[in-house]
């Protein structure tokens, strides 16, 4: 597992490919391949991230600001 820099965003298209709830039903917790430009190599990195208002996202797609907390290899 690596750890992203902390409060790193990224501008991006997201691609849901799966969520769950977390424990305390308040946050989705999405595993997503991202692609994003502002990435220096701009590879293809796979995150978990954090949504908090996740029923906003319409057809599981959104432009929205991420906060990566980890990446995944």
């Amino acid at each position: 597992i690596i750890v992203a820099k902390p409060l790193l965003h990224i501008h991006t298209s997201l691609d849901i490919r799966e969520s769950i709830l977390d424990r305390n039903l308040t946050n989705v917790i999405a595993r997503s391949s991202v692609r994003s430009h502002s990435l220096r190599n701009s590879r293809k990195f796979i995150f978990e991230i954090l949504i908090p208002n996740a029923m906003s996202i319409a057809n599981h797609q959104a432009l929205i600001d991420i906060r990566v907390n980890s990446a995944l290899t």
